[in-house]
């Protein structure tokens, strides 16, 4: 019977790992927005649940319009529900000072304090992220739905389907 107990003990003790160990976290990571205020991500969020939208090549801003356009019924129906656009650029750029040049160019394009405010270039090294993260390749751009602490509750890579934007609805209920 002791036997029977133990390994029942040591059966749930290892599920429970593996279970903790599947939560992704989103890194922590500090940096500026565009209305040139630093913020902590995603400790810094300011809706319960926020999408980071992570792109890592100027030409993917289409395909964030395009999936804005998609989730505009969600941000209408949930009001504590936003999402934050995180440009994510070599660490390269800002050693040699070429980091504000890029953020006054992305300033210059975006006049709208709101949307300054949910644009936060993240300068870092980029291969580690994509590690971290198990993201193969920067072709495409990454969503992810966290609440402050960073807990992943929902990512894509790429187009959304109507599929994910319904499990994301999910998610926000």
């Amino acid at each position: 019977m002791k036997k029977i107990c133990f390994l029942l003990l040591v059966t749930l003790l290892f599920c429970f790992e593996n279970l903790q160990a599947q939560t992704k976290y989103f890194p922590t990571f500090t940096a500026i927005d565009l209305n040139k205020k630093e913020v902590t991500l995603p400790a810094d969020i300011y809706t319960e649940k926020t999408l980071l939208i992570v792109p890592f090549k100027q030409k993917q801003q289409n395909e964030i319009y395009d999936f804005l356009a998609q989730i505009d019924p969600l941000l209408q129906e949930f009001p504590d529900f936003d999402f934050i656009e995180i440009p994510t650029i070599s660490s390269w750029w800002s050693w040699f000072g070429l980091n504000n040049w890029i953020d006054d160019g992305m300033r210059s394009g975006i006049q709208d304090f709101e949307a300054r405010k949910r644009t936060v270039t993240w300068y870092t090294d980029v291969d580690k992220f994509l590690m971290q993260m198990d993201i193969k390749d920067k072709s495409n751009v990454c969503y992810y739905l966290v609440d402050k602490n960073g807990e992943i509750y929902w990512q894509i890579a790429g187009k959304a389907t109507s599929e994910d934007i319904d499990k994301l609805r999910q998610f926000l209920l």
